[in-house]
């Protein structure tokens, strides 16, 4: 695996760092995909906002080369700039995951209002016994299934289970 870099978008006038983020690619094409999700509105995320709301193109700056541990780095480099009191746009801590994100109650209400009664696409219709032999034999062997279901309910609990054949895994 071809090392990473840690890098930082700052404001173009006050120099202030604003995002900390980590890429396996070259620094100038991470820059040009932030910059063109902001002026076409793909994401509605703080960094796009703040990237339309500047007057000129954000600084991008290298904070870290070559680091084995791009979560490890990208989690330090959005706490030491936390800690500095920069006004960081980053929605997380860092580290390709969501810790330190919280939905307020109405958002949390809000999803599952969204996803109360809703139905898969086989609701209300049978398979054929081919349709369902077919399926049976393609989904032979397959544990991507259990091993989603086991990341949502145990990992992200910290709860190791000694019955449980995947938390033996880790």
């Amino acid at each position: 695996m071809q090392p990473g870099i840690i890098y930082g978008v700052c404001d173009p006038q006050t120099g202030e760092l604003r995002y900390v983020g980590q890429t396996r690619r070259s620094l100038d094409s991470r820059a040009k995909e932030h910059l063109k999700h902001a002026r076409l509105r793909t994401y509605d995320t703080w960094l796009c906002h703040w990237i339309r709301s500047v007057s000129c193109r954000p600084k991008f700056i290298i904070l870290e080369q070559g680091s084995p541990d791009l979560n490890a780095g990208e989690r330090h480099w959005i706490s030491w700039a936390r800690e500095r009191g920069s006004r960081l746009c980053n929605h997380t801590d860092g580290g390709r995951g969501i810790s330190g994100w919280h939905h307020t109650d109405k958002a949390k209400k809000a999803i599952g209002d969204s996803s109360r009664g809703r139905v898969g696409p086989w609701a209300g219709k049978k398979m054929s016994l081919k349709h369902r032999e077919n399926l049976s034999r393609s989904l032979l062997g397959n544990t991507q299934g259990t091993i989603a279901a086991h990341t949502r309910w145990h990992r992200n609990r910290v709860i190791i289970s000694p019955s449980c054949p995947h938390c033996q895994e880790v």
